[in-house]
């Protein structure tokens, strides 16, 4: 049997601070957020470590997913919801991922509160069919609707020169 406390202690100590750079660059450089985050990833680890007997086939892999994770319920417990770096980076054409992130929460402010609710529904993972449910409206009608609030929220960041 594998020894989890042993081979927990390793990936900690390989890992921690690399786990703490990947959240201060995600948390606006804030360290005390960032440790908090790794010390809630490392704890993910442990737990899963403890229950299946120390066995994970690719550690550092299964580490970063917990923390994109772990980072994912940092911001919707803050915002309510949290925006992929792929959808960010996809709506505003920019290099920078974080600087992306800004400009589509700053879009989303100026929509409709209908529209922003619909996109924030859809970035939180729900369905269509879930959605239908939620606000009462046919599934076909909700598609039309979020089409056309994404293609207001790409012209409202188009439009502005301020972000």
């Amino acid at each position: 049997m594998i020894d989890c406390g042993a081979l927990f202690d390793k990936v900690y100590n390989e890992y921690y601070h690399k786990i703490v750079a990947y959240f201060r660059r995600r948390v606006k450089y804030d360290r005390d957020a960032a440790e908090d985050l790794a010390q809630q990833t490392f704890f993910k680890l442990w737990t899963y470590m403890l229950q299946n007997g120390g066995k994970v086939v690719n550690v550092r892999a299964f580490l970063y997913a917990i923390a994109k994770n772990v980072r994912a319920d940092y911001y919707r417990r803050s915002r309510g919801y949290c925006l992929s770096t792929e959808l960010c980076v996809d709506l505003v054409k920019c290099d920078d991922p974080e600087r992306s992130e800004d400009i589509v929460y700053a879009a989303l402010a100026k929509l409709s509160a209908q529209d922003a609710k619909l996109i924030k529904l859809r970035i939180m993972g729900y369905s269509y069919a879930e959605i239908s449910k939620l606000l009462g409206a046919n599934v076909s009608t909700l598609r039309t609707r979020y089409l056309s609030a994404k293609r207001r929220l790409k012209k409202i960041i188009n439009s502005e020169d301020e972000f």
